[in-house]
């Protein structure tokens, strides 16, 4: 009988040939001159091992002579094919790269600031985690160890310069008004009992550059929203009839007015609240569970 060649022998014999490094190239459709030649030379690699393995043995020579010349003339048309898809493919780039909207730029800008500000974020959280507790949050918990067996907490009050006004609104209104004009009503009554009794409080005011007089100083508090203290709380208290008392951390409540018969109104001063440092809150009465 014919003898024919094994599939293994096929496989070596196939070997010997140059069918490129594409030869593996994907086969999908729209596919690229590159994908096109890696299926061709598949294709043609299939076939080679389709004659050999249905050739009787003594035939070898002219199957190796028609695979060569198969071979050739694929590898030459490739050849003539690439340069012109290279071409191709720069005019297509150069097209992309001119085309490339501002707004492209922009969102890989935005893309980059936002991993950056991401990574910076982690850093700070990592910091702070291996940090320990801030001056806030030691100043808070001390502040609510201190009210709790007074069945009070801490309620926050929006942050500005009228702060101290807007807690005492807050406690006078039945905790419900914080707002500006409320603030305002209570600043200016203050300002004008300081000023009714200059004697009382003039020894207590320090001059600024802003306001080098006791004088300048009440038109200054009058008319700015500039952080209020102790004067403008003694002033207040008298003015409304009421004790005021101001918890601090570490330290007992300080008490305005306390000669008054009614109150306290319930006040919270914290000096590390925020960045800009002092700050007041309302005390609020604890809900318990």
């Amino acid at each position: 009988g014919t003898r024919l060649f094994p599939a293994r022998m096929a496989d070596d014999f196939l070997a010997v040939f140059d069918f490129g490094d594409d030869a593996d190239g994907a086969d999908t459709p729209g596919e690229t001159v590159e994908e096109r030649h890696g299926r061709e030379k598949r294709e043609l690699m299939e076939r080679i091992k389709e004659m050999m393995i249905g050739s009787p043995k003594g035939e070898r020579p002219r199957v190796q002579a028609e695979v060569e010349q198969l071979n050739a003339e694929l590898k030459d048309r490739h050849a003539r094919e690439k340069p012109e898809a290279e071409g191709l493919a720069q005019d297509v780039t150069g097209l992309k790269i001119g085309s490339r909207s501002k707004a492209v730029k922009a969102k890989q800008r935005r893309k980059k600031k936002a991993q950056e500000e991401a990574e910076r974020e982690a850093r700070i959280a990592e910091a702070q985690k291996n940090a320990g507790p801030d001056k806030r949050e030691i100043e808070v918990n001390a502040i609510a160890t201190q009210l709790e067996p007074l069945g009070l907490c801490i309620h926050n009050i929006p942050a500005d310069g009228h702060c101290l006004f807007r807690s005492v609104a807050w406690q006078l209104s039945g905790q419900a008004d914080t707002s500006e004009a409320a603030a305002w009503d209570l600043r200016r009554k203050a300002v004008r009992h300081m000023e009714a009794h200059v004697a009382d409080f003039a020894p207590f005011f320090e001059p600024t550059d802003s306001a080098p007089t006791f004088e300048a100083y009440c038109e200054e508090m009058r008319s700015t929203p500039s952080w209020g203290g102790q004067m403008e709380l003694r002033a207040l208290g008298q003015v409304l009839g009421t004790k005021i008392r101001v918890h601090t951390a570490g330290a007992p409540p300080l008490v305005m007015n306390e000669e008054a018969a009614s109150g306290p109104i319930e006040l919270v001063f914290q000096q590390h609240a925020y960045g800009l440092g002092e700050h007041y809150n309302a005390a609020a009465p604890l809900q318990r569970d």
